[in-house]
C-alpha cells in the first residue's frame, strides 16, 4: 500500500517533466511547420511580384 502511494508520488514530477517535453517538442515543430509554410508563401508571393 504505502510502497505503491510513494511510487505515484514519485511518478507524478517525472510525468509532468515529459509533458512539459512533450509541449515544448509539440509547439517547436508547429512553429517551424508555420515557418516552412510562410516561407514556401512568401517565395510564391516573390515569384508572383518578380512575374508582373
Amino acid at each position: 500500500m504505502i510502497t505503491g502511494i510513494l511510487l505515484i508520488v514519485s511518478a507524478i514530477p517525472i510525468a509532468s517533466f515529459a509533458l512539459e517535453h512533450a509541449f515544448l517538442l509539440f509547439g517547436l515543430i508547429c512553429g517551424i511547420g508555420c515557418m516552412i509554410s510562410g516561407f514556401s508563401d512568401y517565395r510564391s508571393w516573390l515569384s508572383e511580384a518578380k512575374g508582373t
